[in-house]
């Protein structure tokens, strides 16, 4: 029931949150190339890693990223080359 209400709870901030506000670009450097991620959530970790021709964008836009932040820590990146990645 707990889990219940957090998923709700969850989804309904996600309502009133801007979608620009609930991913908050981060960036590290990798071999020289700035890589773009996003950590949102508290608990054990899950590391989200797109497809080719995708970007991190999807698990946002598609509300999968919420959904598991409300029980996880969610780490999602843009692999080089994609998204807000650096395009070496």
């Amino acid at each position: 029931m707990r889990l219940h209400i957090r998923r709700l709870t969850a989804a309904f901030l996600c309502l009133l949150v801007p979608l620009a506000a609930f991913s908050e670009d981060k960036f590290f450097e990798s071999n020289g190339v700035r890589i773009r991620y996003v950590d949102h959530g508290r608990g054990p970790a899950i590391v989200l890693i797109h497809g080719q021709g995708d970007s991190l964008d999807n698990w946002v836009d598609s509300g999968l990223l919420s959904n598991l932040a409300a029980d996880y820590r969610v780490i999602a990146l843009d692999v080089r080359g994609h998204g807000k990645s650096g395009k070496p």
